[in-house]
């Protein structure tokens, strides 16, 4: 037997579609709501406008939306579908998975279903476990489908970290082929021992000054939000004005946290 006898078989993506609620909220809107200005947001994140679900808009219907455009560019029925893989951080409710409501919404009737909650790379994780049991054989025909409500469980108050973020669903189709599709998958964490590059969490014991050195040496420059439990404080900063405050203040801060989106 040689190797044309039993072609590689690939994941190839064979449609894709997406939904967005009705609703769009400008930075001019944002300005409403929290103190922000259209040239703050554009010059740290280039975002104009976001899209915000109502009531009837969930992630559940986003993703069964986009789904349907997706079969739809594929030129198939859901019934061909044996896999539904759902990335969200934010589901309509912890169980049953957002993917079974999907399945059932669609008319699949076989095949498995389950959610995957990687947060910001959870597409990236999704497409890459779908890719790995379709290579395997676990599944032909598989649906995608990364849904996202943040505008619910948002903080309206943190200039920071709400205007980044907006509802919205995508949605791909993969099946096998032997031609060139997805080549492979690397899933890696990026550093060890990083995890409060993000959020560190605690009850005023936090390093403060190591945080500030590990920024400092990666080069952030970006703004710092820096919480103090005790007194009831919630403020933002820069690095050093941040630094120079908690040096003198008695309170040591309980949260200290950044969002990569501001690095430059």
């Amino acid at each position: 037997m040689t190797a044309s006898d039993n072609p590689v078989r690939r994941s190839v993506i064979a449609g894709c579609g997406s939904a967005l609620p009705v609703r769009v909220m400008t930075n001019a809107d944002m300005s409403k709501v929290v103190d922000t200005s259209d040239e703050w947001i554009i010059e740290r994140t280039g975002i104009a406008a976001r899209h915000i679900a109502n009531d009837s808009e969930t992630t559940r219907t986003l993703g069964a939306d986009a789904a349907r455009r997706a079969l739809d560019h594929a030129g198939m029925t859901a019934a061909e579908i044996d896999l539904v893989i759902v990335a969200t951080s934010t589901p309509d409710q912890t169980f049953p998975a957002t993917a079974t409501l999907i399945q059932a919404d669609l008319g699949i009737r076989r095949g498995a279903a389950f959610d995957l909650q990687a947060v910001c790379s959870g597409f990236v994780y999704a497409l890459a476990t779908a890719d790995a049991m379709l290579k395997t054989g676990q599944a032909n025909n598989v649906l995608v489908i990364g849904s996202e409500t943040f505008s619910r469980i948002l903080d309206w108050t943190h200039r920071t970290t709400c205007v980044l973020f907006g509802d919205g669903a995508g949605a791909v189709v993969l099946l096998p082929r032997a031609e060139p599709g997805i080549l492979s998958s690397h899933l890696n964490f990026g550093q060890p021992n990083r995890g409060w590059d993000f959020r560190s969490p605690g009850h005023g014991d936090v390093n403060f000054e190591e945080i500030i050195r590990e920024l400092n040496r990666i080069g952030y420059n970006g703004p710092l939000s820096v919480e103090w439990e005790d007194c009831g404080m919630d403020r933002d900063y820069g690095a050093k004005d941040a630094c120079a405050f908690v040096r003198s203040t008695d309170f040591a801060p309980s949260t200290i946290a950044f969002d990569a989106a501001f690095e430059h």
